[in-house]
């Protein structure tokens, strides 16, 4: 398979300063990830750091409640909301 340069890269899903809080303990500060189409993206990190935080605030599993979090992101086409 032939590699894509920058210029044939197709942003399929973004998060722009993404702040995501449990309670009053904030667990994502300002996190901003292109995610571009078929290109692997890779989440690592020590535990604890968020990657599955990150994950789950992209896949919606976290549910929006009034000024617990603050997020962004947005999407070609799969989700797009703000609180």
């Amino acid at each position: 398979m032939k590699a894509l340069d920058a210029s044939q890269a197709v942003l399929k899903a973004e998060a722009r300063g993404l702040n995501f809080f449990y309670g009053k303990v904030q667990a994502l500060h300002g996190l901003s990830l292109p995610i571009y189409d078929r290109c692997v993206t890779a989440l690592i990190g020590p535990s604890g750091c968020g990657k599955t935080t990150f994950l789950r605030c992209l896949n919606r599993m976290h549910d929006l409640r009034s000024e617990e979090h603050t997020s962004e992101l947005q999407s070609r086409g799969l989700i797009s909301y703000a609180v």
